[in-house]
């Protein structure tokens, strides 16, 4: 089993963040940026082509979990 742990994703589940408390994550997340559902796409698109990959959590998150 190979699985999916996003960090925070640029989708409407965000918007419920107030602007302050949004700043106060990205002050958190080395790269600085919320990510994109395309990471999450190419993400998975990775585990689907690998034959190898087994027991993995892919993690795109900006680098919050280092």
């Amino acid at each position: 089993v190979n699985a999916i742990a996003p960090g925070a994703i640029d989708t409407d589940m965000m918007k419920m963040l107030s602007d302050d408390d949004l700043k106060a994550y990205l002050d958190e997340v080395p790269l600085g940026v919320i990510g994109s559902p395309k990471e999450v796409v190419l993400a998975v698109k990775y585990i689907l082509d690998s034959n190898y990959l087994t027991g993995q959590v892919i993690s795109p998150n900006g680098g919050v979990v280092i």
